[in-house]
């Protein structure tokens, strides 16, 4: 953040104070000016709003109540764009806009509540929350939109050459061999790349959750018509493809750190990419490494092994039928957490704010 000389944060707290207080000098004081006197520039400001969208997508939930802290005021500003770790671009953006198309709970408790340090704060956030209502309400009846009935019927009818070939990493792939096995994954690929999917310029939901869940069904069906070959190559290239393209931040850690249950329950969950039992971590789309024919969605997919009531992530290459922590279930819950976060007027109860002390807030305005 931009280091600049300030007023005391009593003194504008006393501003602020005096500014929500009705029948006085101070009551149509604007913001703009308090922020100026105050000793913040624009220039600066939209530079930390970026980097708190940043913060918002990648799910980096300390950073973000600092940066808030520090400048609650960005919650106003809008029209931000910056990249997911699915590696989706978010345009037309606010700070809470992001965190409800991400689906992140935590995330969106700790934006809303600094809606209630402003007067009048509360209409704002009920115009900030509208757009989103709708496509939230919907996420219960969500199904899957991807078709993967060709790709199996093929992967089944194909040979072991062609198979092997797929399963070439690295310098190593041959981007010109020629089946019917290398046509439907393309066309797979093709349908995940799209514009549609990657670029995300209205109020929407980032990620459809069912296609995981469909295209573990899928497998779980095929899987005593696969060898062990084509099991691990519907895992790591269809499975593996769109836990790096659809799962948002909140999910990967989910996955990393093994706590679906803690998350199932509603508990506050680590914020950490890395493997919790093993080596490893829920890596970010990169298109370079992509492009390589490597990583995530290419040679392995994130597995979990349960050990002793404990489910342990780690990179994989097979999956088998039946195994693994039920994700649709995880959904259910934490989607239906973020549905009565909708209300402009619910906050979970450990999270009320006291509106009523101005002296006690945090930021600065």
């Amino acid at each position: 953040m931009h280091a600049r000389p300030r007023l005391k944060r009593s003194v504008i707290e006393l501003l602020l104070m005096l500014r929500h207080r009705e029948n006085n000098v101070y009551s149509d004081l604007p913001i703009e000016l308090i922020r100026k006197i105050g000793g913040y520039d624009i220039e600066g400001d939209q530079s930390d709003f970026e980097v708190g969208l940043g913060y918002v997508a990648y799910g980096a939930l300390k950073e973000i109540r600092e940066l808030l802290t520090d400048k609650p005021f960005l919650i106003f500003f809008k029209n931000g764009e910056t990249f997911s770790p699915e590696g989706k671009l978010l345009k037309n953006k606010t700070l809470l806009g992001c965190a409800v198309g991400a689906c992140d709970p935590e995330i969106i408790i700790e934006i809303k509540r600094r809606f209630y340090q402003f007067k009048n704060g509360e209409k704002e956030l009920e115009r900030q929350l509208a757009p989103y209502r709708s496509h939230i309400a919907a996420l219960k009846y969500q199904q899957a939109d991807i078709n993967l009935t060709n790709f199996f019927n093929v992967l089944e009818a194909s040979n072991s050459d062609d198979v092997e070939a797929e399963l070439v990493i690295g310098e190593a792939y041959d981007w010109d061999y020629k089946s019917r096995l290398r046509d439907e994954l393309n066309v797979f690929k093709k349908e995940m790349f799209k514009d549609e999917r990657r670029i995300l310029e209205y109020p929407c939901v980032h990620s459809n959750y069912k296609n995981l869940d469909y295209a573990k069904a899928m497998l779980r069906e095929r899987a005593h018509r696969l060898t062990m070959k084509k099991t691990c190559l519907a895992s790591q290239q269809i499975i593996g493809l769109i836990q790096l393209l659809e799962l948002p931040a909140y999910e990967r850690f989910v996955f990393a750190r093994g706590q679906f249950k803690e998350a199932i329950a509603g508990e506050e969950i680590e914020r950490d990419n890395q493997f919790k039992y093993a080596v490893g971590e829920f890596s970010h789309f990169n298109a370079d490494l992509f492009s390589q024919h490597a990583g995530l969605g290419v040679e392995h997919f994130i597995n979990l092994v349960k050990v002793s009531e404990i489910w342990m992530p780690c990179y994989a290459r097979m999956t088998v039928a039946g195994e693994g922590p039920s994700f649709s279930e995880l959904m259910t819950c934490k989607n239906e957490r973020v549905e009565r976060l909708m209300d402009a007027q619910q906050l979970e109860q450990e999270d009320q704010y006291d509106q009523s002390s101005y002296l006690n807030w945090c930021g600065i305005f």
